[in-house]
């Protein structure tokens, strides 16, 4: 077995990463003097990978929210009680599945070794019949309608649904409760098998740790079945059209202040890689509309807004887009200035002393997160992901130039007309 240490050189930093012979990667990433130790199972298979080809080259289609079904019947073994087996080993235990990916997590300070083994354990084997389908379908019908009678987390879905034409991206994770109902234990069965293979897999651990000695024991506990599973389901590649699919949407809800989410679509290939193009980006937004700029200054003062803007920015290979929102009651007002910003620097470019004051910014920012362990686990998980380096992307940040983000910039909002925008109401304003 190889171990491969890879190095970066500006954090001083490094990790450990093998290949087991049964396709399963292994990263181990030391850091001494902390006490906790994080364990990540990942699963390349989220929310959108609702279509796909099987082994045998068949296309088939799955009810939205099955990914999402089956990490909760994983951790709902028909025999066995997940969280239980935890707590003997002072241990926590959680999941989660994002539009890419699934990934189970436990945190132990004493004993992790027992606690990965029961981790790998509850991963690597699935004990579902037709009662526990049935028990969970009422659960996550009952977490759906509490998602649905949230009215930021609808906003969301609205706008998303109203930027994104054909991407999964632009439905719930969870599915919908009529989606849900389709799902049945041979479906779960079949992408549990199509998709939890070890060549699609990886064990990420983070603490104070032995690499070497971590990587057989993670190879130990490998189970013969798991190992034999060697045929991964192929997933379905979409491809997202240049226009938005509805340039403006309204919904009501019980709220104390109006507020609105505006999105804008990017589907042209990326000027570079994907880390550059997302810390220019990130730059930009920060620039024009962060708590520094001259924009919400003057929003603030204007009583528009009082709070920060919050944003959403998501890079892809085929499509990207940024999302700004606020809470207010002048929605029109905010939108005309994020509109007259945008245009202002079109014409007028950045100010460099800005820039390299929010790229400081941004790189401190990063920075500083290095103290803590767990956000170390948090952001170095979700680039692994997206196949993603976190070295990478923090290098990015170091390296990008102020022409190359002004390029980026002009690229991106080049038609600031493909934009959606989704807004909610108070409900006493309903007609």
């Amino acid at each position: 077995m190889k171990i491969e240490t890879i190095s970066n050189d500006y954090l001083n930093e490094s990790y450990h990463r093998a290949v087991l012979e049964s396709g399963l990667e292994v990263i181990i990433v030391p850091k001494k003097d902390f006490v906790k130790r994080y364990a990540f199972f990942i699963v390349q298979y989220g929310g959108i990978h609702n279509q796909f080809y099987t082994s045998d080259g068949d296309l088939v289609e799955m009810p939205a929210g099955i990914a999402h079904f089956l990490e909760h019947q994983v951790f709902e073994d028909a025999g066995r009680n997940t969280f239980s087996a935890f707590e003997e080993f002072g241990a926590n235990v959680n999941a989660y599945t994002s539009n890419y990916a699934t990934v189970y997590h436990c945190d132990a300070v004493k004993y992790t070794k027992e606690a990965i083994k029961v981790l790998m354990e509850f991963v690597q084997t699935l004990n579902i019949n037709e009662k526990s389908i049935k028990k969970e379908l009422g659960v996550i019908e009952q977490e759906i309608r509490m998602y649905e009678d949230e009215p930021t987390w609808r906003l969301n879905r609205e706008l998303m649904r109203g930027l994104l034409k054909e991407h999964p991206s632009k439905e719930e994770i969870a599915g919908s409760v009529a989606s849900i109902q389709h799902i049945d234990v041979e479906k779960v069965l079949l992408c549990y098998n199509s998709f939890y293979t070890p060549e699609n897999m990886k064990m990420v651990i983070y603490g104070d740790l032995d690499a070497k000695e971590m990587i057989e024991y993670v190879d130990s506990l490998q189970t013969l079945e798991f190992k034999q599973r060697r045929k991964t389901a192929r997933k379905v590649d979409f491809k997202e059209p240049y226009p938005v699919h509805k340039k403006r949407s309204v919904i009501y809800g019980d709220v104390y202040k109006n507020r609105f989410e505006l999105g804008f679509k990017h589907t042209k290939p990326l000027i570079g890689n994907c880390y550059n193009f997302m810390g220019a980006i990130k730059l930009v937004v920060d620039l024009m509309f962060g708590r520094g700029s001259q924009f919400y200054k003057d929003a603030y003062e204007q009583n528009l807004v009082q709070s920060q803007f919050e944003f959403d920015i998501q890079i892809e290979e085929n499509f990207s887009y940024v999302v700004i929102s606020n809470d207010t009651d002048e929605i029109e007002a905010v939108e005309k200035m994020i509109f007259d910003t945008i245009r202002a620097f079109k014409s007028n470019g950045f100010d460099p002393v800005d820039f390299e004051r929010i790229k400081r910014k941004m790189i401190g920012r990063v920075l500083s997160s290095l103290n803590s362990l767990s956000t170390i686990a948090s952001n170095f998980t979700y680039q692994i992901t997206r196949n993603r380096n976190f070295y990478n992307q923090i290098e990015a940040y170091k390296d990008i130039e102020y022409d190359y983000m002004l390029e980026v910039f002009n690229y991106f909002f080049e038609d600031e007309a493909n934009h959606s925008m989704a807004i909610l109401l108070k409900n006493e304003l309903k007609e």
